[in-house]
């Protein structure tokens, strides 16, 4: 059985001021119209698979949280918080929440079967955003660190502001600084999606709570675990093998693979529904 306790809780900023020329983010007209809501990530590291000579296990988490600032720096909205007119994020550096855990148990034994309702434990932040939103943080990280030496950091990322590609990269950097090659740090990339779908002045500030009713529905829901072996991703990745993509990464194959039934079952059940 796996327990965790936290720690501490607290709010780390980024290492140096946001330029005064930076200081708004404008979002885009689709993240107008996206709920205040965070997307959940965990990462299971054992601790043959997460320490290098360069970041020895007992270094590890306090490397994770000195290297978090100078990651923020580079992408600088993450620690801003939400206009209160829905148009854009003060990059105020006000800092993003780090929570760090002490967990009981093995973590081997609980890759191995996990209990799928445990893993909220492993996340900073759930569900809707509290308000206000202006107040509220826009990215939360936990670390938790198990006695073994294993490492489990939850992400809780507001989807208004972060998608899969903006988190992966900040990531991505954030491990390449911790792990002292700050040559394959990023910078964010703030402009684009602001410019080919400009925000809208006129769009009621609350546009996102009516747009997002039909996505969000209360209720119970339910949690299951699927497990691809090697032998399935390497399939998967053949499948997925065409001109336009001849060598397809094990994400890409399984993620297109889930998409694809997933829009075959949602077909399926509006057929249903609309006889």
């Amino acid at each position: 059985m796996v327990e965790i306790e936290v720690t501490s809780r607290e709010a780390i900023k980024p290492s140096s001021p946001t330029p005064h020329h930076l200081k708004t983010f404008d979002l885009c007209l689709l993240d107008q119209m996206t709920l205040m809501y965070y997307a959940p990530v965990v990462f299971f590291y054992p601790t043959d698979q997460f320490c290098t000579p360069s970041l020895p296990i007992e270094r590890a988490p306090s490397t994770l949280k000195e290297s978090l600032p100078e990651a923020l720096a580079r992408f600088y909205p993450l620690a801003g918080r939400l206009n209160r007119n829905n148009l854009c994020v003060d990059c105020n550096d006000a800092g993003i929440l780090y929570v760090e855990a002490r967990a009981c148990g093995s973590l081997l034994e609980f890759i191995e079967s996990p209990d799928i309702g445990l893993l909220d434990e492993f996340l900073p932040l759930h569900g809707l955003a509290p308000e206000p939103h202006e107040e509220a943080f826009l990215l939360g990280i936990q670390v938790s660190v198990f006695p073994c030496g294993g490492i489990v950091i939850g992400t809780s990322s507001s989807h208004k502001v972060i998608d899969g590609t903006t988190l992966s990269a900040f990531l991505r950097t954030w491990a390449a600084i911790a792990a002292g090659r700050p040559d394959q740090a990023m910078r964010a990339e703030c402009t684009a999606a602001a410019t080919l779908f400009p925000r809208s002045e006129v769009m009621p500030s609350n546009a996102q709570v009516w747009i997002g009713i039909p996505f969000v529905k209360p209720g119970k829901s339910s949690a299951r675990r699927f497990l691809f072996d090697t032998k399935a991703l390497s399939t998967l990745k053949e499948l997925a093998r065409s001109k336009n993509v001849p060598n397809p990464t094990q994400v890409e194959a399984l993620t297109g693979f889930l998409w694809k039934y997933a829009m075959r079952a949602s077909r399926a059940v509006g057929s249903v529904r609309s006889r």
